[in-house]
């Protein structure tokens, strides 16, 4: 016998069956976009889910979704290629993605193809975001029922009931894998993860590739969306919306009646608080144009009265846009902070003040930059050029090998150890901001002979007996040793010399040899006892040790970085790195092929954008890891860089930050 719930599920399949026939044999108009998002989504999360889609959530979304569906004088699309980038949780994906996906396959009935960085950004984007709205739609009765793709599964190539079909494209595989497909729509999302895939391809790019399957139509019927969080200045999605509209989202204010568009510089109150609770509750918009401050009623009245401006146009007190629209099929659009309504300014300014004070500042701004103003993010830490051997032989200074310049506040050494040899760098520090190689070497370990455990021990031991033999005044301050290769044997031999200065290292940071990712700790306690820059010291219980760790990547980085700038110049000593001088004019040459051994390449991480990782040119490196980690060893000590002035900075007790227990200063044992 049939049920009341039996009944509702039956004539809500009686309906949908009804709107899909109407759909699929009345001749009538396509919706717009933006009508077909209202009437047809249904969010399935975040604040708003469970609850239709609506423009007036979110006004840039509206403005979006209507110049999609402009039009020429002559009545053919605008555009045909539309580029789309906005701040991280702010709905870029899904009107950028996901409502163009459905809008092709449902209200026009057609092949579309998903292009997609990899086959795990094909699983999330279909798991998470297509088939949950897909499944709350009255569209679900147009799923596949049987073959691929049924029952809700994922499938390369999917046809859903309409005729419509799904086709996923992605960057990885052959380049066979993206051709022999044709189709007039092409959804591209997580666009900048497409061209930095390495690849064998001696054809076109991956993007390019994909774009090619569209060309059996004309340029005016393609239809070509890109979505993508903006990366860098030279990032596929940053450079077609340069070269496409850059349209301007431009709102008028409250106060002056001017339109503007406000950026990072115009959100204030942050800059000088004392806690992220101060900066949230000073935080606040202000007009470029009279300088008024916006209240959160301000900035949404501004926001709902948006007006698109192209590149080349602008647009008066009136609200009226004058200017030619560009010569380009390409429309970009583009979207910060000021126009994500789901964040208060209060959000952002906490965001701005934890940044401020990250102890990793490149990750931090590069979070900032792309995730929340959508702006291309560029590195504070030198250019990105690699360092080339003759930099390195280029610095050396008519100091003697072991000879400390003046000024020299610290030395340090860095220990990098394998099977059987060490390789050690020692450095000088000096008050000007310079820092000085005063000498480095190897030292055998004699392995197959005594053992690792005992030559390994053995060969510590006299490198601390021969460090400062035959140099003038010397005195080392601190030595770290690597101890990711054979960990228990190496800090048994470092505990064997009972000396404080001599302390465990280890590197983190996905690159040559290495798969671990560096984290900083959010703060000091009993177990994390020291944090410096992209560096701390934390204890051991397996190996019962204190062990620094460091964030390899950036410290090579900041090596490098030293070593372009010319220490010979006297204008250009501060940050510079120079080596000890020798007649030998060849004397450097193979430490110079282990410090350029590596290089900086720069990845796309889904999550993260375009991250910097070293990557090797050939394996001899063992000169470059223990000369970073000297550089760690001085920051331990307090050696860091500000602008314009070095700052030495007196040890204080690990425990001092949120604690009365002294915990170990420098003069106490590492065990």
């Amino acid at each position: 016998m049939l049920t009341v719930a039996d009944n509702v599920v039956g004539r809500e399949h009686i309906i949908d069956a009804a709107h899909l026939l109407l759909d699929a044999f009345v001749l009538r108009r396509h919706r717009s976009i933006r009508q077909f998002a209202e009437e047809e989504i249904v969010l399935v999360s975040g604040p708003y889910a469970g609850r239709k889609f609506s423009c007036d959530r979110q006004p840039m979304a509206r403005v979006w979704l209507d110049l999609l569906d402009e039009v020429s004088p002559d009545g053919a699309a605008a555009y045909s290629e539309a580029v789309i980038t906005g701040g991280s949780q702010s709905g870029k994906t899904l009107i950028g993605f996901v409502i163009p996906v459905l809008y092709h396959l449902f209200e026009v009935g057609e092949t579309v193809i998903a292009a997609v960085p990899d086959d795990a950004t094909m699983r999330d984007k279909w798991e998470r975001d297509l088939m949950p709205i897909i499944s709350r739609s009255r569209y679900r009765r147009l799923l596949p029922t049987q073959g691929a793709g049924s029952h809700g599964g994922l499938a390369t190539m999917m046809t859903f009931a309409n005729g419509a079909v799904l086709r996923w494209m992605t960057a990885t595989g052959s380049d066979k894998s993206r051709a022999n497909f044709t189709s007039r729509v092409i959804c591209f999302t997580e666009t900048d993860g497409f061209d930095s895939i390495a690849s064998t391809s001696q054809e076109a790019s991956k993007i390019k590739q994909i774009e090619a399957r569209a060309r059996s139509y004309a340029m005016r019927q393609r239809r070509i969306y890109k979505e993508c969080t903006v990366t860098t200045k030279d990032g596929h999605t940053w450079q077609r919306y340069k070269q496409g509209t850059a349209t301007r989202l431009m709102t008028p204010c409250r106060h002056c009646g001017e339109y503007v568009a406000l950026e990072r510089e115009h959100l204030i109150g942050h800059e000088l608080a004392r806690s992220e609770v101060e900066a949230g509750q000073q935080s606040h918009f202000v007009c470029s144009s009279c300088g008024e401050a916006w209240s959160e009623d301000d900035r949404q009245w501004s926001q709902n009265r948006m007006v698109p401006v192209h590149r080349g146009q602008t647009v008066d007190a009136s609200g009226t846009v004058t200017g030619e629209r560009p010569a380009t099929y390409t429309l970009g659009f583009r979207w910060s902070a000021v126009n994500n309504l789901l964040v208060p300014a209060h959000d952002v300014g906490v965001d701005e003040f934890r940044a401020r004070h990250a102890a990793d500042q490149d990750d931090a701004e590069r979070e900032m930059s792309q995730f929340i103003w959508c702006v291309p993010y560029e590195s504070d830490i030198g250019d990105t050029d690699d360092l080339v051997e003759a930099q390195v032989v280029r610095n050396s200074v008519a100091y003697g090998r072991g000879v400390l310049p003046p000024n020299t506040q610290w030395v340090t050494v860095g220990v990098d150890v394998n099977r059987t040899v060490l390789h050690f760098t020692c450095i000088a520090w000096r008050a000007n901001g310079s820092a000085h190689i005063v000498d480095y070497g190897t030292k055998g370990v004699r392995a197959k002979e005594l053992g690792f455990e005992r030559g390994v021990s053995r060969a510590l031991a006299e490198l601390r007996a021969n460090l400062c033999n035959g140099w003038s005044k010397a005195q080392v301050d601190r030595v770290h040793v690597d101890v990711r290769y054979e960990t228990k044997a190496v800090i048994a031999g470092i505990r064997a010399l009972s000396d404080k200065r001599w302390s465990p290292y280890m590197g983190l940071g996905v690159g040559h040899l290495r798969k671990t990712t560096y984290r900083h700790p959010e703060k000091v306690d009993k177990r994390t006892t020291w944090a410096g820059t992209n560096c701390y010291e934390r204890y051991s219980q397996t190996h019962s040790a204190r062990i620094v760790f460091g964030d390899s990547n950036w410290w090579k980085s900041w090596l490098h970085a030293r070593f372009r700038l010319d220490s010979t110049e006297p204008d250009n000593t501060f940050g510079a790195m120079s080596i000890f001088g020798s007649s030998d004019e060849s004397i450097h040459s193979g430490f110079a092929k282990h410090l350029t051994s590596e290089r900086e390449a720069v990845t796309f991480e889904r999550g993260r954008g375009y991250v910097r990782r070293y990557e090797a040119i050939r394996s001899a490196n063992h000169w470059l890891d223990s000369t970073y980690m000297a550089c760690v060893a001085a920051n331990r000590l307090g050696w860091v860089l500000e602008t314009g002035k070095t700052h030495r900075v007196v040890p204080m007790p690990a425990h001092s930050i949120g604690s009365e227990s002294s915990g170990m200063s420098l003069g106490d044992s590492m065990f």
